[in-house]
């Protein structure tokens, strides 16, 4: 699951998921739950998982870059893989 403190950053850790072929199962509040190697497994599973979750972190990185808000208010995020 990845969890990012911002609405905009959610839609783009979608898109960050579907790029390395994971499928968005549910969006949760903050975060967004996704499922890699479904409805097949796939031998890179765990690969795929890795680079989506740091693909969502430099786009969230990229974010608070441009951001003219207070850091307080700044987008966050945080990959839980299982």
């Amino acid at each position: 699951m990845a969890r990012v403190g911002n609405p905009l950053s959610s839609g783009r850790a979608a898109e960050a998921i579907t790029a390395y072929g994971g499928h968005v199962a549910k969006y949760l509040d903050d975060g967004v739950m996704a499922l890699f190697s479904y409805p097949d497994a796939h031998g890179n599973g765990a690969e795929r998982v890795a680079r989506a979750g740091l693909a969502i972190l430099e786009t969230v990185s990229k974010l608070n870059q441009a951001s003219a808000y207070p850091r307080s208010w700044k987008a966050w995020a945080s990959i839980r893989a299982r």
